[in-house]
């Protein structure tokens, strides 16, 4: 799971297990639909060490309900991380009014 999922990700969801709350992760994803991608830096200048590629991609799936359901997700990962270059990781899920609060460009 650590490998799959950001640091912060990571820590959400073993707080989720520890409190036995519900799984946020789709048990199956039927779809996937590409929204945007984009690399980004944390300041000016540029060092691979401080710039994150991101894919955001809506998920259509079923929990572990049996509920359709679909989530935006975004992968991310360090641009450099040459050892694990095909290696994204989750960063965040999302349902739909939420990720339309926090995203303020229209997909």
């Amino acid at each position: 799971m650590q490998r799959s999922l950001s640091e912060a990700m990571f820590n959400y969801s073993i707080s989720l297990r520890d409190a036995k709350r519900e799984n946020p992760f789709l048990k199956q994803i039927s779809s996937l639909k590409h929204l945007q991608s984009r690399i980004y830096s944390e300041n000016d200048h540029l060092l691979p060490e401080e710039q994150w590629a991101q894919i955001t991609c809506l998920l259509t799936g079923y929990d572990n309900s049996g509920e359709k359901t679909q989530l935006y997700t975004v992968f991310e990962r360090r641009a450099a991380d040459k050892l694990d270059y095909y290696d994204w990781k989750i960063s965040y899920l999302a349902g739909e009014e939420d990720f339309k609060f926090i995203n303020d460009q229209k997909l």
